[in-house]
Formats: C-alpha cells, structure tokens, sequence
C-alpha cells in the first residue's frame, strides 16, 4: 500500500501545516532519528518491549555498532555499511541487526509533503543482551 501511505504522509504534513504547527516541530516528526521501525505498533524482535523491558528501563549496554544507511522514499533500508563498532562486537551481533535493518521497513522522511530518499544516514545502535 505505497500509494496511501504516501497520500497520507501527504495530508499528515499538510494538516499540521494548516494548523499553524512550526516548521521545526514538524521537521522532528518527519525527520525521526534514529530511524523508526514500521509498524509502530508491532513488537519487533530486538527492541525492549519484545523482552518485556520498559521503555525508560536503564540497560547496561554492552556496546555499540555505527552504520551509514541509505533509505528509501518508501521506508526500505537499501545500503548498510558498518563503519566502526565496540571491541568486542559479536559477528552474530552485528549480522542480526544487519538482517533485521534489511527486513524491516522504517518511517521515511517527509519533506514538503512528499517522501524522500535519505543517504549516507550515520546511526549508532547500542545492544544489550
């Protein structure tokens, strides 16, 4: 359903413009960083809600992964590089988030009204377990 969600980022962004909402308050909704998993409302393997932690729940991370990422204007993340991660990073670490990147769509970036492509995105995902 690429149309609708796109006619409907469309009108999201048209709506809260109407509405007098400052353009900055809008760029933070449609520009989310870090990326944001769709759908919203799913549980999604690797995130706290999956094992039952709270959202404001301190973790003890046990280090970090940087990645540049190319997104789409439909959510796809289509390039994942791995620039630099914590010392001692897991391979089984790095590779799951890696395919959970490429599986998973996430919220696109919306500009004026209309999703756009988003490249050489630079995340870091912090891990735990």
């Amino acid at each position: 359903r690429y149309q609708a969600g796109l006619e409907n980022y469309h009108l999201a962004w048209e709506t809260l413009t109407a509405a007098g909402i400052d353009a900055a308050e809008i760029e933070a909704v449609f520009h989310p960083s870090p990326v944001i998993p769709l759908p919203g409302f799913a549980r999604l393997p690797y995130s706290r809600e999956f094992f039952g932690q709270n959202g404001d729940t301190a973790l003890d991370y046990k280090g970090y992964i940087d990645l540049t990422l190319n997104i789409d204007r439909y959510g796809r993340v289509r390039s994942r590089i791995v620039n630099s991660a914590s010392a001692d990073t897991p391979s089984q670490v790095r590779s799951a988030l890696l395919n959970f990147l490429g599986q998973y769509r996430v919220r696109p970036y919306v500009t004026n009204g209309e999703t756009t492509a988003r490249e050489a995105m630079q995340v870091r995902y912090y891990y735990s377990y």
